[in-house]
């Protein structure tokens, strides 16, 4: 299977075009760049002492898995 970038093939768009055995792209197309960066803060005293409820209204079980509420 071949994968054709017609310009930039970035984050997800690599992550598309990294399943086939072959990339095609011209001589000033990019791919690459795939990662993630996360951030965890504990804010929970602060809402606590607040009086705030965070409640995450999502869809998929595994949507709010990061989150640290």
């Amino acid at each position: 299977m071949q994968a054709f970038v017609a310009e930039h093939a970035l984050s997800a768009g690599y992550v598309l075009a990294s399943q086939a055995d072959r990339i095609i792209l011209p001589r000033t197309g990019a791919v690459g760049s795939i990662g993630v960066v996360a951030l965890h803060t504990d804010m929970s005293a602060a809402l606590d002492q607040k009086g705030i409820a965070v409640t995450l209204i999502h869809a998929g079980i595994h949507k709010i898995d990061a989150n640290p509420y």
